[in-house]
């Protein structure tokens, strides 16, 4: 369970640490586009300020304290996310346009080929095992997650709900929580002072490092008084 609190141990130090989940269902009540995207696909776009907080919310997205309520042609139209200064947007515009920093935030939603393949990510079909064989026709249609299955426009298609092993927000959580251990740990490791003093040491004189002034500079990031820079 993600939401269970854990402590790990990394060399002598105890971190608290909150496992993300292995596996994840591949549609969730809502869903990120991608970048350069104009907006959401007709019948999947967000119209309310409130429900664009709460699909931000349910997609864990890392949100600053700042967010962008607007009319602006020049980002995408409803509801969006920047990737690049983590705010959450809201444009009222007619038509909006596409920005290389900025995803849409939809409502869930599939599209259909004629194959009757549903096509994901960067325009990947994957063949889905329709319940009955019956598959509605090619185009975008809501969809409503239901737990392990995924129900189709109307209701009257639904495919099971396939895992995915990333989410866009936990390959950023993951991330953190493996490398903010790591730098905890070697920030803290016992060899760490003295490799720091010998380097800052030649750095500033150009010379080989003296025991003395290393001495004193491990001293120093050992008691933390001063960190050389």
């Amino acid at each position: 369970d993600g939401a269970l609190l854990s402590s790990v141990k990394v060399d002598k130090g105890f971190y608290d640490y909150i496992p993300v989940p292995c596996v994840h269902r591949l549609y969730q009540k809502y869903v990120m586009m991608a970048r350069n995207s104009k907006g959401c696909p007709s019948g999947s776009e967000i119209t309310t300020v409130s429900e664009c907080r709460a699909a931000h919310h349910e997609l864990q997205l890392k949100l600053n304290s700042r967010q962008w309520i607007g009319r602006s042609g020049g980002v995408p139209r409803y509801c969006s996310f920047s990737e690049h200064s983590m705010v959450l947007h809201y444009n009222t515009h007619t038509t909006g346009r596409a920005r290389w920093d900025m995803r849409p935030v939809c409502k869930a939603h599939a599209v259909v080929d004629d194959d009757k393949q549903v096509v994901l990510g960067r325009g990947v079909p994957v063949p889905m095992k329709w319940t009955g064989g019956m598959a509605p026709p090619a185009g975008v249609h809501p969809v409503v997650v239901d737990g392990a299955n995924v129900v189709v426009g109307t209701g009257n298609f639904s495919f099971p709900n396939p895992p995915a092993f990333v989410t866009a927000a936990s390959k950023e959580y993951a991330a953190i929580a493996e490398v903010e251990p790591l730098l905890d740990h070697l920030f803290h490791h016992s060899n760490t002072a003295v490799f720091v003093s010998k380097k800052a040491d030649s750095a500033v004189r150009y010379v080989k490092p003296l025991p003395p002034i290393c001495c004193c500079c491990y001293k120093g990031i050992q008691n933390r008084s001063f960190l050389p820079v």
